[in-house]
Parts: C-alpha cells; structure tokens; sequence
C-alpha cells in the first residue's frame, strides 16, 4: 500500500506502534496490577481474619484469667473460706467482666467438707443483675458429670475450655472455662468455671464488615455455626451438612487444615474464604468475599488503565499530527524549492529556520543553489567567450584562407612566368647552337663572313634588347612577386595566433569539465532533486570534452598548417633567391653578352681578316653561353618544380585554413548549445 501524504505514512506507521506500546503497557500494568491487587487484599484479608481471632483470643483470656483467679483462691483458700466468702467471691468474681454470664467453684464430691457431698458456689446474671444460685448444691445433681468438669478434671493445663453449647435453662450460647485446683500434695479438688455469654461475640462476629457484601462466620472444631448471617443455623446446623455441596466441601477443607484460603460456588458465583484457627478453643474464624468484589479494584484498575491508554494514544495522535504538520510544511517548502531548481530557477533560497535535520538540509540545499548559481554563471561566461573567440577564429581563419588564395594566384603566376622564363632560355639555347652552328660555318667559310657579320650583329643587338627587356621583366617579377610572398609570409604567421586561440578554447573546454563535473557531484550530493541538474551537467561534460577534442583537431591542423607554411615560406623565399641571384645574374650575362656580339660584329668589317682567330674565340665563348644557358634551363626547371611544391604547400594551407574555419563554427555552435542549455537556469 503506497500512500501519497508523509502525515498519512508517519500516522500509519507510529499509531501501530504507540497502540501497540500501550496496549503491552496496559497488559503489564494490569497484570502487575492484579497480582499486587491480590496480594494486598488476600494480606488484607488474612489481616482481618487475625484480628477477628486476636480479638476472640483476648476475650477468651479475659474469661480465662477469671476462672484461674477462682482456682487459685479455692486452692489456697479451700480451709479459709466459709460457705459466705465463697459466695461473695463468685458473685464478685462474675462483676468483673461484662460479658461473663457466670462463675462457679466446684469442688471434688466431700472435699470441702466430708459431710457435704456436694458444694457449688455458683453466681450467674439474671435481668440484669448478678444472682447467687445455690441449686447446684443439691446432692441429687451430679455436676461432676458434666463435660466442662471432666475436661478440667483430666487436664493438665491451667486452663480448658469446653464445647460451645446452649444452656438448658436460659438457651444462651455459651462456652465454659475451667480451671482445676489441687491440693498440697497435688490431689485433685475440683474445678473453677467461668461461663462467657456468646451473644455479644455473635453479633460482633455477625456485624463484621467484609468489603461490602462479604459476611463473618465463626464454627467449631465440629464445624457447627458458633455465628453466622443466618441466626437458624447457630448452634444448631454444621456447614459440612450444608446443602450448597461446595459451601460444604469449603467447610470440610477449613476443619481440617485450620488456618488458609478456600473457595466455593453460590448464586452469586465464586466466593472466596479466608479462615484461621483460634488455638484456645479450636474454633475457626472466616470471613468470606465474592470474588467478583474482590476483582473490582483489578477491573477498576483496568478501566483506568485503558483510559490512560486511550487518552495517552490521543494525545500521542494529537502531538503526531502536530509534530507531522511541522514536518510536512518544511518538506513542502523544500520540495517547491526543489521545482524551482530543476525548472532552472536557481535565485530562490529556502527560509526553514530550525535547528533540527530539516533546518541543516535547508542550509545545505542554499549552499548547493549559491553553488550551482555561480557554476552556472561561469559556464554562461565561459560559453559567452568560447563562441566569441570560435566566432573570431573563424573570422581569421576565413581571412587567412583568403589571402592563402590570393599566395595561391601569385605563385600559379610565378610558375607560369617560370615556365615563359623556360621557354625563352630554350629560344637561346637554340640560337646558341644557332650561332655555334654559323661560327663554325664562319670558320669554313670565310667568304661569306662579310655577308655573315652583318645579320650576326643584327642577330647580336636583338639578343642585346631581348636580354634586357628579360633582366626588366625578371626583376619587376622579382619585386612583385618578393612583396607579395613576404606580405603573404608575414601574414602566415596569424598561424601563431589561431595557434594560440586554439589553447585558449582548450583551456576553457577543460575549464567547463572540470564546471561540469563540479556540478554533476553536487548534483549526486543533491540526490533526487539534483537529478534534473545531473543530466545537465553531463550534457555539459559531453560538450565539453567534445570540445576539447575539436580544439586538438585544431592543433594538430594548425601545427601540419604551420609546418606546410613555413615549408611554402622557405620554398618562395629560396625561388626569389634564385631569380635574385641566379636568373638575374644569367639575364645580365646574357645581356653583356648581347652587348658583346654587337661590339664584335661592329668590328667585323674591320676585324675580318682576323675572322679566323676571332671564330675560334667566338666559338669559345658561345660554348661558354651554351652552358650558362643551359645552367639556366636548369635552375629554371629547379624553380619550376619548386614553385609547383609551393603552389601544393599553398593549397594544403588553404584546406587547412577551410577546415579550421568549419571547425571554429562548429565549435561556435557547439558553444551556442551550451550557451541554450545553461540559459535555461535562472541565476539573476
């Protein structure tokens, strides 16, 4: 079962366990309770049982004491006392207590006086009042035969106490103590009795309280009602002949053990009786309680129990609420706050101002949003110069590859001067072979020198003009083509600076890594509510090292475009040497040269005789032509081919200067999507 609301998920699962609680509380307590309960009243009611027999005892020994004090006069004063003092002594003797019917002394048939058979002097309360009886005195009543007399003739205790019973005459219950007497020599004289009237100890033992509807009842050793509620059964009924079979299996279980705790059945259930023994006489004290009474206090006990439960569940319930009210109204701030992050508003802060675990999470989600603001506000800066500068490396790199076009023209026209140049020492190679051919037609045949040196000089002065307009031009291509490529090469080295702005956006991508990664570990830290900012901060990890790697793409680009440069800068710096040093130099020999034939064929008519010497020197020197021309067909073929490896150097750089260009807009883009992705979060 899933439950949307915390306060429903916390009352769940602690109701369960504060009920749970109470309830094993209340189960200890009351059960506790109960034995205590049990104890208290059972030591109560032994207490009370202990009393009743106490108070029993000490009447008895009140009674006692009066029949000892008789045996003791009649056994010092047998000899003493005469008929009259005997009477007054009995008469006295019954005023001392209030609850003694009567007192009697009781001698041995003709132990008082050998000619009286009998003599009782016995007084007793009649009405009110104390009367002397002096029927016992009869010698037609036996008394000797009575059971109080043989029990103290055959004791050997000062006192004995009979039999509960009703006297004959006045039908009052009562018990009699006796006490013997002796002689000097121990013999046996009689005995002194004291009569005690049960009435006043009936009633007190009927009118005992017992809670408030438990009774006294106070039997025999017999089991004969001495007392009890029901005034028909005294002395007359005994409670193991009692009809309730349980009532009378409790009467038989306390005659026999004397003094403990036994229960019976009735109407009114389960009764409980607590008995003991009054050791004088044998007589059994109980006192019975419905145990239903006796279970009141542990049901009161219970009741309050499980009202103080009740009331402690609700007041548990009551501080649950408020205590899940306060709990809930904090998480509900930091789960709007935790909207508001993953909706990119990163300016709120949560205002929770306790101390508790609520209160420090509060303090560290402020933390992470001031962290996860000045991240994003350095990404946003970051993305904000890395497509500034991508956006400027393109622009360079648009313009470096421009003037890579116009290197590219220029060097397409210096091969193609190169190969004009070729061609034109190729013309003067074939007229050197043209002129050695006629010098040695010149030495064979000097005749025709005259005609011959006429067009050799004309030859000569339009190979003189050749050369100079070839040395004009030369070094007007010279200088045209020295500015440009030195221009062009100064302007190569913006290499250098793309170079380095390539290691200013490495620096950055490996800036927003490391922001990125930042970021994703505060987002992990986050947990759930950083999950949103996680995948961001991925996205922007993956750009990023995407990033980087473009921008290591760019170095190696840039260092294969650096290298070809300065391979196409050495390569146009060595074919202006060339054409300074080399080309120049054979188009001014050329051109003296020229000059020379024009002189020598001046002097041709003059010289003419001296032809044939002036043939082989002419021959010589056009031998040496020969060579120098070819030595310049060869350094132009050099510079040719030289100026071809420039003109590929040329358009390596210029793919490397497109691509450049295509990857700084790329990075310009890549830059503008990390740009919209962090802008997405709202940090001002």
């Amino acid at each position: 079962m899933s439950f949307k609301s915390i306060k429903t998920k916390i009352l769940i699962t602690l109701i369960p366990i504060f009920l749970a609680a109470t309830c094993i509380f209340t189960f200890i307590s009351y059960n506790y309770g109960k034995k205590q309960i049990a104890v208290d009243l059972s030591e109560k009611m032994d207490k009370q049982v202990k009393f009743e027999v106490s108070d029993i005892e000490n009447r008895l020994n009140r009674h006692a004491k009066v029949a000892e004090g008789l045996a003791k006069i009649a056994e010092t004063s047998k000899n003493t006392l005469n008929k009259d003092a005997y009477k007054n002594l009995v008469i006295k003797f019954t005023g001392t207590n209030a609850e003694t019917f009567g007192t009697g002394i009781w001698f041995e048939p003709n132990k008082y006086d050998p000619s009286l058979k009998n003599f009782a002097p016995y007084a007793c309360r009649q009405n009110g009042t104390i009367t002397y009886l002096d029927d016992y005195n009869d010698n037609s009543y036996d008394y000797t035969k009575n059971d109080w007399y043989q029990i103290g003739k055959n004791t050997t205790d000062q006192v004995v106490w009979s039999d509960a019973y009703v006297d004959d005459v006045t039908k009052i219950s009562m018990v009699t103590a006796t006490a013997p007497f002796f002689d000097d020599n121990k013999n046996f004289l009689g005995v002194a009795t004291a009569d005690i009237d049960l009435s006043t100890l009936q009633k007190d033992i009927k009118n005992v309280k017992v809670g408030t509807t438990g009774r006294a009842f106070l039997i025999d050793k017999s089991g004969t009602y001495i007392s009890t509620s029901d005034s028909s059964k005294i002395m007359k009924a005994k409670i193991t002949n009692e009809s309730n079979k349980s009532f009378s299996k409790a009467g038989k279980t306390m005659i026999s053990a004397k003094s403990g705790v036994t229960s019976f059945e009735d109407a009114n259930g389960e009764n409980q009786v607590y008995y003991s023994v009054v050791p004088e006489t044998g007589w059994i004290v109980a006192l019975t309680i419905p145990q239903k009474e006796l279970n009141a206090p542990i049901y009161n006990l219970f009741y309050k129990l499980l009202l103080t439960g009740i009331i402690t569940l609700i007041i548990c319930i009551i501080l649950i609420l408020f205590l899940s009210r306060h709990i809930v109204k904090n998480i509900k701030k930091v789960n709007e706050f935790a909207g508001q992050v993953a909706d990119g508003d990163l300016t709120k802060r949560l205002e929770i101002d306790t101390k508790d675990e609520l209160g420090q999470m509060a303090g560290n989600l402020n933390i992470m949003a001031t962290s996860m603001q000045d991240i994003i506000k350095s990404v946003v800066e970051s993305t904000t110069n890395m497509s500034s500068a991508s956006e400027e490396l393109s622009a360079t790199a648009e313009e470096l590859s421009a003037k890579y076009d116009i290197i590219d023209g220029s060097v397409k026209q210096i091969n193609q001067e190169i190969d004009n140049s070729s061609a034109a020492t190729e013309e003067v190679s074939a007229a050197i072979q043209e002129i050695n051919s006629t010098v040695n037609n010149l030495a064979n045949e000097t005749g025709k020198g005259k005609d011959l040196s006429f067009e050799i000089r004309n030859h000569a002065t339009e190979v003189k003009f050749d050369s100079k307009k070839k040395i004009k031009n030369s070094d007007v291509l010279y200088k045209d083509r020295y500015d440009g490529i030195i221009k062009a090469i100064e302007e190569g080295k913006i290499v250098d600076e793309i170079s380095n702005m390539a290691d200013i956006i490495a620096s950055i991508a490996e800036q927003t890594n490391m922001l990125a990664l930042n970021a994703a570990i505060e987002a992990a830290r986050a947990g759930e509510h950083g999950k949103g900012f996680s995948v961001v901060a991925e996205e922007v990890r993956s750009l990023a090292e995407q990033s980087s790697d473009t921008v290591a793409v760019i170095q190696s680009t840039i260092i294969k475009v650096k290298a070809a440069f300065e391979n196409l800068s050495q390569n146009a710096s060595e074919v202006l040497k060339f054409i300074d040093e080399t080309v120049k130099n054979d188009y001014e020999a050329l051109g003296h040269t020229g000059e020379q034939y024009e002189s020598d064929s001046s002097k041709i008519s003059s010289m003419y005789e001296n032809i044939a010497d002036m043939a082989e020197k002419i021959n010589l020197s056009v031998n040496q032509v020969g060579e120098a021309i070819q030595n310049t067909a060869d350094s132009t073929s050099k510079s040719a081919n030289n100026s071809s490896e420039i003109l590929l150097s040329v358009e390596e750089s210029t793919k490397a200067m497109q691509d450049l260009s295509a990857m700084a807009e790329a990075q310009a883009a890549m830059a503008q999507v990390l740009f919209n992705l962090v802008n997405k979060f709202k940090v001002n």
